[in-house]
């Protein structure tokens, strides 16, 4: 996570994947919330970017990882 708010995936230099929100705000931290989704708040509590991924279940982050597999995919389990 960038000092711009970007979360970048990177590989030898080079970016693979990217949230695109350069410049969307400050201080902003990277949180898995309650309900599975993935999200970028900015110092505000502003939300820059979130992954839309939501689970059925109760306090589901408990055992929730996220996995930088072989093929180079980030996967929230």
């Amino acid at each position: 996570l960038s000092s711009d708010c970007n979360l970048v995936l990177y590989t030898k230099n080079k970016s693979l994947w990217s949230t695109q929100t350069t410049n969307k705000g400050t201080e902003c931290i990277l949180r898995l919330q309650e309900d599975g989704n993935l999200v970028l708040y900015s110092y505000n509590k502003e939300v820059i970017w979130a992954s839309g991924t939501y689970c059925k279940y109760n306090n589901c982050y408990e055992n929730a990882h996220l996995v930088l597999q072989n093929n180079c995919n980030l996967v929230l389990y």
